[in-house]
């Protein structure tokens, strides 16, 4: 079983992957092939949170938002001003609200509604396949939740430098498909029927 795990919108994975049989995960885990499971009281969170980011964001030349189904991101990678000091007007200012998670990636910030993450998204994807043992792949600070989330004998693999709880590391994205080809391969020389049977 293959799946993408994203913090992307699943509609948004949905345009970009064609592919069919591979699970798409959105929202940091939130958004899986079925609904999101929002209240009223979170729908007007998210309207609050989107209400506050907004104001933030018309003040910073180059500053980004994006609204998804159960959060708002800021990106801030083009913008004019330090981004410290955004994360940190936004630390102090909107996330300090109750009910909402943060979810800090590359050059962005996140605020979620969501008690989802992509750990949970491991967790969800290992119950439905009935995997005996799970590989998860990723280059953000966000993947550090699937990476606790795996068990013993599962495989957990960080995609550039930063600190991690993953056990391998790949040096850059460049290097993630030949790993995927050559697992592929070995699992074709070693399919797991074989190997139950002791093989």
């Amino acid at each position: 079983a293959v799946a993408v795990v994203s913090g992307r919108r699943r509609a948004e994975l949905e345009e970009m992957i064609s592919v069919e049989r591979v699970d798409l995960i959105g929202g940091h885990g939130a958004e899986t092939e079925d609904e999101i499971e929002l209240d009223d009281d979170d729908l007007a969170l998210l309207d609050l949170l989107r209400t506050d980011l907004e104001g933030i964001v018309d003040q910073v030349e180059g500053a980004l938002l994006e609204v998804k189904p159960s959060s708002v991101a800021l990106h801030y990678r083009q913008a004019a001003e330090d981004g410290e000091e955004l994360v940190a007007r936004v630390m102090t200012g909107p996330a300090r609200r109750s009910g909402v998670r943060v979810l800090a990636g590359k050059k962005m910030i996140e605020l979620s509604v969501s008690r989802k993450d992509k750990g949970d998204a491991v967790r969800h994807l290992r119950e439905r396949h009935l995997a005996g043992t799970v590989c998860f792949i990723g280059d953000d600070i966000t993947d550090e939740d699937a990476f606790r989330a795996l068990l013993d004998g599962d495989v957990g693999i960080k995609v550039g430098e930063g600190e991690t709880s993953a056990i391998m590391r790949l040096e850059s994205q460049a290097d993630v498909v030949p790993f995927l080809e050559d697992l592929a391969s070995a699992r074709e020389l070693f399919p797991p029927e074989s190997q139950q049977d002791g093989g």
